[in-house]
């Protein structure tokens, strides 16, 4: 059974990228068709899609560093959507008959989003890096602690007194960074990528918190250390792998009605608002249009930026002034095109995920300022 259902995702996963979707829409859809055709996942897929989960959310976390939540466009932008939105989805199922306790939390259910979706699209994306990847996930980081609050409320899962003593976590950070050095470039280093995955999501169940948000808190305590970015690559085809099941379960456990389609489809149309209120507070808060849309970096744009005048300048990355550092100064002023580590030139693209790592040197295209002139 499970050799069928892996077949039968993989053949419409090639269906859907054969068409230019991403092959994450088959998986969806071969969910669905199984599901109604009455067939159920059962324990081995439900334990091999939570783990796919907990790994891109580790994975995640390795992109995200603590200091990214106290950004204003991150808690400032999370709360305020949460608040406003929650209130516009309260309101219009108020008005639609519900009673106003089931409407609230309704309404309060639409405003958060799929930290897994988000991160499964931005890492595809090569953009968890990026500036508006660690502002959208910190924003999601926010909404998993406020759904955790509202669970609490709600009196659905109370957490442990004993979930303070997570604030001393950062104690153990010598002791993870000690191990992950001693764990190698192989399978040792992929191994110690599961296991910190798994045990931090398992000690935030343990006092009654969200094992996913367990997984990102463990890999952004290592997100500063040099290897994190090849300790996430290790586990990238084994994530990917089980994801499928995830991906898969979904499918076979929704059994929308005719209602509940009607339903979701009056419900979609709130989605438009949703991403406008978003954009809306993030230009509130100072950042570029461009920026709170989000937007590739294409050989044209190059291009048209080199024509205008854009100059070449290198740039040495310090602890003081590291890449995060780099983009905030320089914000959407600058294209970074090659580093320069120990004498090695690397291209910055999507594919090599180059180091940004301290010492590393940046050969970027940076916008001069007014009073400047380019180099003839």
């Amino acid at each position: 059974m499970d050799a069928l259902l892996i077949g039968i995702a993989y053949g419409m996963g090639l269906l859907a990228a054969s068409v230019g979707l991403p092959p994450l829409v088959g998986f969806l859809g071969s969910g669905f068709a199984l599901g109604a055709l009455g067939f159920t996942g059962g324990a081995f897929l439900h334990e091999v899609a939570h783990t796919g989960v907990l790994l891109l959310l580790f994975s995640v976390g390795l992109k995200v560093r603590f200091k990214n939540l106290a950004q204003p466009e991150v808690w400032g932008t999370g709360l305020a959507h949460l608040l406003v939105f929650s209130a516009i989805g309260t309101l219009v199922l108020g008005l639609s008959g519900l009673y106003w306790r089931p409407a609230l939390f309704l309404g309060l259910a639409l405003a958060f989003s799929s930290t897994v979706m988000a991160g499964k699209l931005l890492e595809e994306k090569r953009e968890l890096r990026a500036f508006h990847g660690r502002v959208v996930i910190g924003i999601l980081i926010l909404q998993d602690l406020a759904a955790v609050a509202l669970l609490a409320f709600a009196g659905a899962e109370t957490p442990s007194v004993w979930a303070l003593a997570l604030f001393a976590l950062p104690g153990l950070r010598p002791l993870l960074i000690h191990l992950l050095k001693r764990s190698g470039h192989a399978e040792l280093l992929v191994l110690y990528g599961i296991g910190l995955a798994l045990a931090g999501a398992r000690l935030f169940e343990a006092l009654g918190l969200s094992g996913e948000l367990g997984a990102i808190v463990f890999g952004m305590m290592l997100a500063d250390h040099p290897r994190a970015q090849e300790l996430s690559q290790s586990l990238w085809g084994l994530k990917e792998a089980f994801l499928v099941g995830f991906f898969l379960e979904i499918g076979m456990e929704s059994r929308p009605t005719l209602e509940a389609l009607l339903t979701s489809l009056g419900l979609v149309l709130l989605v438009p608002l949703k991403a406008a209120l978003f954009f809306l507070l993030l230009v509130a808060l100072n950042l570029r249009a461009r920026t709170a849309f989000g937007r590739g970096v294409t050989h044209s744009l190059m291009t048209v930026r080199h024509a205008s005048g854009w100059v070449l300048k290198k740039i040495k990355l310090s602890d003081e002034f590291d890449y995060e550092a780099f983009r905030k100064h320089y914000n959407d002023q600058v294209m970074p095109l090659f580093t320069l580590v120990g004498g090695k030139l690397s291209v910055v693209n999507a594919e090599t995920r180059p180091n940004f790592g301290s010492g590393t040197t940046l050969i970027a295209l940076v916008k001069p300022p007014r009073e400047e002139k380019p180099d003839s």
